[in-house]
């Protein structure tokens, strides 16, 4: 009897000890409810504005002759832009302003933190007129400023 107190004791401790697995983040993607450990199945997605001012397309984009810009991160294209879309407000914009580029899903798989290289080109010709390494967090908005 007193056997198989202990050993029901012991099997409560190690059930209620353990709680659920699953994705613990509240910034991934597929956070689990309920989950008290995490089991490393969190997924992640970023979002990414980048944007210039009107003073930064005036001196380098319009007298370059660049008419329309093309956005890579890690050698991937994730669109085009037309270049005369410069930001004209006095305060950055964020991930839900009109007239930036923006990327609404970065796919940073199961990392929570992801060093990102990416360049801006021009669309006609290739040629790299903005480049960058940043970390980006898995959940948020991250804004660039070319310059």
């Amino acid at each position: 009897m007193k056997k198989a107190l202990i050993t029901a004791a012991l099997t409560a401790l190690i059930v209620t000890s353990c709680g659920k697995k699953g994705c613990t983040d509240a910034f991934a993607d597929n956070p689990t409810p309920g989950a008290k450990r995490d089991d490393g199945s969190c997924t992640y997605t970023g979002k990414l504005t980048f944007w210039y001012s009107q003073d930064e397309y005036l001196a380098d984009i319009l007298p370059g002759g660049h008419d329309t810009l093309e956005y890579f991160i890690e050698d991937v294209s994730f669109g085009t832009f037309p270049a005369d879309n410069s930001w004209t407000d006095a305060t950055a914009p964020d991930c839900a302003s009109i007239g930036v580029f923006q990327i609404s899903t970065l796919d940073m798989g199961e990392q929570a933190l992801k060093l990102h290289n990416w360049d801006v080109r021009d669309a006609e010709d290739g040629t790299v007129l903005y480049t960058g390494s940043d970390v980006f967090t898995g959940g948020q908005c991250f804004v660039i400023e070319l310059q």
